[in-house]
């Protein structure tokens, strides 16, 4: 297990501020954040490229943030892969090994079994110069994992790439994680790189820890309004929850909303646009509110619905199918129906 314990740093305009989290043995953990949260700088931090006044960080029970980032048994990819250009592939996976007087046979065989790994065998003679970008991100993985590391960090290690590869490769690190059982540190901005390998998730903001948890948890139950806004949440209401006559209400202007649980005072309700219904006419008794369709756009795989309800938008998303079957258009008067079990709260600073 990894342990970072209130980690602080400021490194120009990046920094982290009182830092903690753990990650489990056997873990993909991906740590997610906009351009400037500190994302980098704490997994150089982990690595050892960094030195931070304040904190400590655990391998395994072992402190190792006064070591040498040779001696913490840590494999780490940068964004720009950082290979040698003037080795082959094949020394470039070796050089950890070489450099740890490892016996040529070992390592022969080391090389050979991680190049079968990652299906780089016809790439060993190449230099990396003639690689494309995919081929480069599993050379770099193989030199990382060459060293047997206790935790692999890998910093972005696919924004650079095209989404057709980005993709393919995802399914990759996802097939590695599973063979090879190691703990994963992965930097990403992306949420559907994030989502899709994703153990638990550390969303990072201005160097602060803003949400730790499951993927699933943080996409239907935010704990604050950067994470929902952040993770494309779309409808975030302000307003109030109040009990009346045994049922939980929220309470926004004119909008009147039946909860299924939460807390009641000051809030914020939120739902996802894929738990979002939309109808022609009033199909349930509660949580319909009536608004007119202003923007229907095309995002490849699904249509994003905008329904003007007068004091705010709500936000939908429905398949193509969905969308030739029901016909709609811009500037249709709709009812919007929000599930109660759908609408997570959370309390707001008033």
């Amino acid at each position: 297990m990894l342990e970072v314990r209130n980690l602080s740093i400021a490194l120009g305009e990046f920094r982290l501020v009182n830092v903690s989290l753990k990650v489990r043995e056997g873990e993909y953990f991906v740590v997610l954040g906009p351009t400037g949260a500190g994302k980098t700088v704490l997994v150089e931090c982990i690595a050892g490229i960094h030195k931070p006044p304040r904190g400590e960080i655990y391998l395994d029970g072992e402190r190792i943030d006064h070591l040498k980032p040779e001696e913490r048994g840590i494999g780490y990819v940068p964004q720009d892969y950082a290979l040698f250009p003037h080795m082959t592939v094949k020394d470039n996976i070796a050089f950890g090994l070489r450099i740890r007087r490892i016996p040529i046979s070992h390592i022969e065989e080391r090389v050979e079994s991680l190049a079968n790994l990652l299906r780089i065998n016809h790439l060993l003679h190449r230099y990396p110069q003639t690689l494309s970008g995919g081929e480069k991100q599993r050379v770099a993985l193989a030199r990382a994992l060459a060293i047997n590391p206790r935790l692999m960090l890998l910093d972005e290690p696919l924004s650079a790439l095209d989404e057709q590869t980005r993709e393919e490769l995802c399914r990759e690190l996802k097939r590695i994680h599973r063979e090879t059982g190691m703990m994963i540190i992965h930097i990403s901005h992306n949420l559907e790189e994030t989502f899709s390998l994703a153990d638990r998730v550390c969303i990072l903001n201005e160097g602060k820890v803003m949400a730790l948890d499951k993927p699933e948890l943080l996409l239907t139950h935010p704990p604050n309004y950067f994470v929902a806004s952040f993770l494309r949440t779309g409808n975030i209401f302000k307003g109030k929850a109040v009990w009346e006559n045994g049922n939980l209400k929220f309470r926004s202007g004119l909008i009147e909303l039946l909860l299924s649980g939460g807390e009641e005072g000051e809030v914020y309700a939120t739902i996802r646009p894929e738990a979002v219904h939309l109808h022609p006419d009033t199909p349930f008794p509660y949580n319909n509110l009536k608004g007119k369709i202003t923007n229907i756009m095309d995002q490849g795989h699904f249509y994003k619905i905008i329904v003007d309800i007068g004091e705010q938008e709500v936000v939908s998303i429905i398949t193509r199918p969905t969308l030739k079957r029901s016909q709609f258009k811009e500037g249709q008067e709709i009812y919007v129906y929000l599930e109660p079990s759908a609408i997570h709260t959370f309390k707001r600073e008033v």
